[in-house]
């Protein structure tokens, strides 16, 4: 209940923890000073409801202060009967330091029977149950297509997990080159990524790429909130696949514990088993041969020759 409202839409960043307090304090003086139990029950639970109901009135928006990088929507044109497409927005910064860099964006078009296939990437920040995971498309020239499901922050603003859980951030799908997408990770963040083929055909790399940009053009019009639990960047995605997929992925502890989401892939057959393992996620790791192609146009041609190179070596 406290943390309703120290998580609330109260504005500034002290009121909140303020009223937080009081809250607090009413609490403990309602069960200290009341002379009936039931009493103090009814009106715990009464002033529990009130707050239940402000909080689900709290409603997300695309009209805030936002962060340079979170700024533009990306959204989708489909032809309806030529299966092209144009996305708009599609993200490509150039970085410098992690806190300077070029915002750039380019329109790009897209035939949708050019979608070769899909692969699953997960980066970890710290803690190694813990990460960030993402797609990236793979075109028949060549191209690589980035989706990134985030928070979309505020100007000083920052994520906690126990903020997500209360409508703290709005969502974004973050639609951009691969080479924007894994080089922030690997070379800005100094984060350990990994790079791994899936199991997808192409027709189901196709329908899961226009599912992901339908969702996109909905947020543009229709905001929604991210969810640490059941709207983050894993359960995102899984909501995705199971729509395209016919081996539905189901709930479970490693879709929190995204570090491991990787492993479950594997296990379910989602991403290819050319090696045990461990020993393949020793041969899709990514971060060093990244760092080494910052500048290089060639990027993500040159990632994937690396991992082919690997796992040749293991086998």
């Amino acid at each position: 209940m406290i943390l309703y409202v120290w998580y609330s839409n109260l504005p500034g960043d002290i009121l909140p923890k303020i009223a937080a307090g009081l809250l607090a304090i009413t609490i403990v003086a309602i069960l200290r000073f009341s002379k009936a139990r039931s009493y103090a029950l009814v009106l715990i639970f009464t002033l529990w409801i009130s707050l239940y109901i402000w909080w689900l009135l709290i409603a997300p928006s695309n009209d805030r202060n936002w962060q340079p990088a979170s700024e533009r929507l990306t959204v989708t044109e489909f032809s309806e009967t030529s299966g092209q497409a144009t996305i708009r927005n599609v993200r490509n910064f150039e970085y410098h330091t992690l806190e300077n860099f070029d915002i750039r964006y380019y329109d790009k078009d897209i035939a949708l029977d050019q979608i070769a296939g899909v692969d699953f990437i997960v980066s970890y920040w710290g803690n190694t149950s813990i990460a960030h995971t993402f797609l990236s498309f793979e075109f028949n020239d060549g191209y690589h297509l980035a989706v990134s499901i985030e928070i979309r922050p505020e100007l000083g603003e920052n994520y906690h997990p126990l903020a997500g859980m209360f409508k703290q951030y709005e969502l974004i799908y973050v639609i951009g080159d691969e080479r924007d997408l894994i080089r922030l990770r690997t070379n800005y963040r100094d984060e350990e990524t990994y790079l791994y083929r899936s199991t997808a055909s192409p027709d189901q790399a196709r329908s899961l790429l226009v599912d992901i940009l339908s969702r996109a053009n909905e947020l543009a019009k229709e905001p929604a909130f991210y969810g640490t639990v059941r709207q983050n960047c894993t359960t995102s995605l899984v909501e995705h696949i199971n729509q395209v997929l016919e081996n539905d992925i189901p709930f479970s502890g490693r879709l929190l514990f995204n570090g491991y989401s990787d492993r479950l892939a594997y296990t379910r057959g989602n991403i290819r088993k050319d090696l045990p393992f461990d020993e393949l996620k020793a041969a899709c790791y990514i971060s060093e041969i990244a760092r080494s192609l910052d500048k290089d146009p060639d990027f993500s041609r040159k990632i994937r020759a690396h991992i082919r190179k690997e796992i040749t070596a293991r086998k």
